[in-house]
């Protein structure tokens, strides 16, 4: 929030609007050329198929060799899309591309991590990227004075340099690297495969509406779309860390894994409302006064959209369950059903009424995909929609009982805590 403030501020709408054109690249071909391998490799070392040090010398070679070879792809395309990247200058755009094979192996370092259930080093990677990000943005940009260039060496700086970190520290334990065997491709690619699509769709089902809004309207008006954007999935950091653990859980179920999804579900679901409550009631107020008044067009986009944020956890979840038991299928259907609709709402709503279009049109796309989901994981573990969506008494209690729990061990202090 601090940094989007600080780059909003110094910017101002246009070149923010190019700002987010630029890191959105990167971000696309990071979608369109990861080929599912992230989950792949999630899923074979959560299942144990092959020794570490053979799967994390698999993730440093293919990472780099990969997000290499498809930043180079798309340095030479990119100006041919008329109308959305080919006003960007080619020497910042490449800064910015410099950053794809960095952040294909902070994520999938980040999945590998987490299947290992190193939650607490997956943690720090994380927090150490969001203070370098926003420390160089504040000395950079801030109190230095760097413009749209500046702004981009910031972003891929701390994505480079938070891989090279988390690589040296949380992996010490694990060398020699293992010899990549050619035996491990055919598996990885094959579940990766199955996957990819779903990823495809989903981040064009989140994402191309910023591209049809730069094809009808201007530059501002993606900083007017994708700032509110933006500020609502700081929500999804709950349910993105949910997700995270929730499907190394599932794999190491052996029953049970379906009303355990259905109960993290409908807590988040609950949490999602609570938080967006919160976000529609003050968005008024903290907009002119972090961002400033030419920011107020962006406004109505936060009203538009935030129904969209608050679901799409769930079909995350929904499609965690289905990913653990091999069932990619159903996530295809549903994904592909919501791509299909946001396409289709968007071409008709953002020429009649730009952004709010495409925030209606996100959210409805939203609800379609976890309605999707939801209506085959009850029909499958034979519940009502109700036990996904609507928080239960026993599940309050629980909470509750938790949280005064924890308060009772840090009142009765370290001995008694460890006792108990």
């Amino acid at each position: 929030m601090g940094m989007s403030i600080i780059i909003a501020r110094r910017l101002g709408p246009e070149l923010r609007g190019y700002y987010g054109l630029i890191i959105m690249a990167a971000s696309l071909v990071g979608a369109f050329g990861h080929f599912g391998i992230g989950a792949a490799i999630s899923y074979h070392t959560g299942k144990k198929s092959y020794p570490i040090n053979e799967i994390l010398s698999f993730v440093v070679t293919v990472s780099l060799l990969l997000g290499t070879a498809l930043a180079a792809l798309f340095f030479l395309i990119y100006p041919s899309f008329p109308r959305i990247w080919s006003e960007i200058p080619r020497q910042i755009m490449l800064v910015g591309l410099l950053s794809v094979p960095f952040a294909f192996l902070n994520n999938f370092l980040q999945r590998f991590l987490l299947a290992m259930l190193r939650v607490k080093q997956s943690n720090i990677s994380r927090l150490f990227l969001s203070i370098l990000q926003f420390s160089l943005v504040l000395v950079i940009i801030w109190i230095l004075g760097g413009g749209l260039m500046e702004v981009v060496v910031c972003y891929t700086m701390s994505i480079m340099l938070t891989s090279i970190f988390s690589l040296s520290i949380f992996t010490r334990d694990i060398r020699p690297f293992g010899r990549i065997k050619p035996s491990m491709f055919g598996p990885i690619v094959k579940y990766g495969l199955q996957v990819y699509l779903i990823f495809v769709f989903s981040y064009l089902n989140h994402r191309f509406d910023i591209l049809l809004i730069k094809h009808f309207l201007t530059a501002s008006d993606v900083s007017f779309y994708q700032i509110p954007v933006n500020i609502c999935e700081r929500m999804w950091q709950i349910p993105n860390a949910m997700a995270s653990i929730l499907f190394p859980t599932l794999l190491a179920m052996d029953r049970g894994s379906g009303g355990f999804t259905a109960k993290v579900s409908r807590s988040n679901f609950a949490i999602m409302l609570v938080l967006a409550g919160l976000i529609t009631a003050s968005a008024g107020y903290f907009v002119p006064i972090l961002y400033g008044r030419e920011y107020l067009p962006m406004l109505p986009a936060f009203y538009s959209v935030i129904w969209g944020i608050v679901i799409s956890p769930v079909a995350t979840f929904l499609g965690v369950y289905f990913a653990s038991r091999k069932q990619i299928s159903k996530n295809i259907i549903a994904s592909l059903s919501g791509f299909a609709c946001n396409i289709v709402l968007n071409l008709i709503m953002i020429p009649r009424m730009g952004i709010v279009g495409a925030g209606i049109a996100t959210s409805i796309s939203n609800t379609v995909w976890a309605l999707i989901l939801a209506w085959y994981f009850t029909r499958q573990e034979n519940i009502s929609l109700h036990d996904v969506f609507v928080l239960k008494k026993g599940d309050i209690r629980e909470i509750w009982g938790r949280l005064t729990g924890r308060f009772t061990q840090r009142k009765n202090g370290p001995d008694e805590e460890e006792e108990e």
